[in-house]
């Protein structure tokens, strides 16, 4: 963090590797640099021998996408990088195959800090040779990019523009992604353990699914044999209040909602939005 530095013995440049050291110069890490962040250095290593280069990159993604091919299964959807847990910070990449003969790969990228983006070419050339799918596209639309003073933009960065539909198959439920327009990656790859939790547990159950986005957490349930599963998206909030005024029940509920879905506390001490609609999910459960 910017608070954290002492002083800089050189002016490096937006995504330049730095080197991280102590107040008594003992050697701490290899970073890459923001100016604007308030997140000055990402670590890259913390080998001290460790040069971080194109051949640095190519380790890393083939290691997360090793990683991923022994524990993930019966899906066109999987996260193959994701950010600091696979020591690429600000990096986010799925990967969707469609469910179809042709099975054409679609790899979806976002960069969303300083050193990603100076380093996106070979990393790119790195997920390509990984995954031998040819086709990637940038969704680096993300306000994020703006506090690491990156411009949001999307395209296509490698091969053939995504199709307007792509159909993935996850555990047996086919979705439908919408690469380009859809939210970030447009799909949450990240909660397939989630919907397969909810699959389990639905069966014979009345579902309701709020702020659903594309109802990912809904097919998982009818999947699992839910009898019904009501969708919640944008009156969410509204609806909620209906439902608890009508008397409805339901046995599972599904409360994801967005991170400015709600707002502070009030200054009276009220209820803010979010710990309201905790509390109607209550009445209606």
């Amino acid at each position: 963090m910017q608070t954290q530095l002492n002083t800089w013995k050189a002016n490096p440049r937006p995504g330049a590797t730095v080197l991280i050291r102590a107040h008594d110069w003992r050697f701490l890490a290899r970073a890459s640099y923001s100016p604007v962040s308030q997140i000055r250095a990402r670590v890259w290593s913390f080998d001290e021998t460790e040069p971080i280069d194109h051949a640095f990159f190519k380790r890393r993604v083939q290691r997360a996408i090793a990683h991923r091919q022994t524990m993930v299964r019966d899906t066109g959807a999987t996260r193959l990088i994701f950010g600091e847990a696979d020591g690429l910070p600000g990096l986010i990449v799925d990967y969707y195959i469609t469910d179809d003969e042709s099975r054409r790969g679609q790899l979806v990228c976002q960069f969303m800090a300083t050193g990603v983006e100076h380093w996106k070419e070979p990393i790119v050339k790195a997920l390509i040779g990984a995954t031998g799918c040819p086709n990637v596209y940038e969704r680096s639309d993300v306000s994020i990019r703006q506090k690491e003073g990156l411009e949001q933009i999307t395209g296509v960065l490698a091969g053939d523009p995504p199709p307007a539909t792509l159909i993935a198959n996850e555990g047996g439920v086919r979705y439908h992604i919408d690469v380009e327009r859809g939210h970030k990656t447009d799909f949450y790859v990240d909660q397939r353990d989630n919907r397969a939790f909810v699959r389990k547990y639905a069966g014979d159950r009345d579902v309701l699914n709020c702020f659903c986005y594309t109802g990912g957490f809904s097919l998982a349930a009818l999947k699992g044999g839910a009898q019904r599963a009501e969708w919640l998206d944008a009156d969410a909030f509204k609806t909620l209040r209906r439902l608890h005024e009508e008397g409805e029940r339901f046995d599972l509920i599904v409360l994801d909602p967005p991170v400015n879905g709600g707002q502070k506390a009030t200054p009276d001490g009220g209820v803010d939005q979010k710990c309201e609609t905790i509390l109607f999910c209550r009445t209606v459960f």
